[in-house]
């Protein structure tokens, strides 16, 4: 991930790129690498999200924190600290991120 996002387009996509629209684009991006599941992103406030992952009844711990750490690897690459928990619930499981610049 950062070895694409280098350079003059990680300083161009991380300051023309706003929260929202980062947060528009999760599902979509989630989709293009994973082939079970579905997730949804909310923005809860400036620097603050929520995806929730649901349809996959049986992922793996593994994959959990695959998930967690591509997002932090993502905001990472165009200049954001994030830190992304995440909390299994009965039939989703919820990632807190948190940003900044």
């Amino acid at each position: 991930m950062r070895e694409a996002l280098r350079g003059p387009w990680a300083i161009l996509l991380g300051r023309m790129i706003d929260d929202r629209a980062i947060v528009m684009r999760a599902p979509m991006l989630f989709e293009k690498a994973f082939d079970q599941g579905k997730l949804e992103a909310s923005l809860l406030g400036p620097g603050q999200a929520r995806l929730r992952l649901s349809g996959w009844p049986a992922a793996e711990p593994v994959d959990i924190v695959s998930v967690a750490r591509g997002a932090e690897a993502l905001l990472q690459a165009i200049g954001r600290r994030a830190s992304v928990t995440h909390q299994v619930r009965d039939d989703a499981i919820e990632f807190n991120v948190i940003t900044s610049l």
